[in-house]
């Protein structure tokens, strides 16, 4: 397979089973709800009810309680979005596989890949945020040491571009993690080494995908910013119009991605892919 096919065959895989998005549609909406409960207690606990009872606001209801709260009811939406996206993307792979085998999954079969690597996803997804937690150390260093010492940020720019390298190699040789534990099964720690070695094999091809994908994903970023900047002057309505072109977006770009690194992995590994004929 050449490149072009990866996206050609998602295409028609996606097309062809159009279910493969109800992961991702039904997760986003359950995190935007979330969310939106979430900055609505947060609100309250800041402003405290006399808004609500006289429209004032007291600024004793601002304290370190009420910061302690919102801190770890943020830290509650991170955990619960993060386990909701190892579902998404667990039952998202699991379908694409099958689909990349020449079968047409039913939704139950996502229902069933989801809840079988979901937990494995979520660590390995928190050990690659520790990473690029680390990778951000150049970055805060510089920006640190500029103020400091009162530099024209030199020492910022550098730990920047020395961050972004970190980044880039990182997001490269980790790539197929997911992909690791859903098709082949591995257990956490052999998924980076398993990962890394399906990169060494084609790193053209792996570096063209991901410079194609985060193109794609960069231009429909801006357009989304275009959107909302427009929508944003229509008063209420126009939030509630970009939250749902935002997630319709969502639920149309995961998947297919998905199934392209999918295609990919699967490919690479030698494994069998099939047409699937209706």
């Amino acid at each position: 397979m050449d490149i072009g096919d990866y996206y050609s065959k998602a295409f028609k895989g996606f097309t062809d089973n159009p279910n493969l998005a109800i992961p991702t549609l039904v997760g986003t909406v359950l995190i935007n709800v979330m969310i939106f409960i979430v900055a609505m207690v947060s609100f309250l606990i800041f402003l405290g009810p006399e808004l609500l009872n006289n429209g004032s606001i007291s600024p004793d209801t601002i304290n370190y309680g009420s910061i302690a709260t919102v801190l770890i009811l943020a830290a509650l939406v991170v955990i619960i979005t993060g386990i909701i996206y190892s579902f998404i993307y667990a039952s998202t792979i699991g379908m694409s596989k099958r689909i990349i085998e020449g079968e047409k999954p039913e939704l139950n079969i996502g229902l069933k890949y989801g809840k079988k690597y979901l937990v494995k996803i979520f660590l390995v997804s928190i050990i690659i945020a520790i990473l690029f937690i680390l990778a951000s150390i150049p970055i805060i260093a510089g920006i640190i040491l500029d103020y400091t010492y009162g530099l024209v940020f030199i020492l910022t720019i550098i730990g920047f571009l020395i961050s972004l390298i970190l980044y880039i190699v990182i997001a490269m040789i980790f790539i197929f993690t997911y992909q690791s534990i859903v098709v082949c099964k591995k257990s956490v720690m052999s998924v980076f080494k398993d990962s890394i070695n399906v990169f060494k094999k084609r790193r053209f091809e792996v570096l063209v995908v991901l410079i194609i994908n985060g193109l794609i994903i960069g231009c429909i970023n801006i357009g989304l910013l275009l959107i909302g900047a427009f929508l944003g002057l229509i008063p209420l309505i126009g939030s509630l119009l970009n939250v749902l072109i935002t997630i319709v977006v969502n639920t149309l770009v995961l998947p297919y991605f998905t199934m392209v690194l999918t295609y990919l992995y699967m490919d690479i590994k030698g494994m069998e892919i099939r047409e699937y004929i209706d």
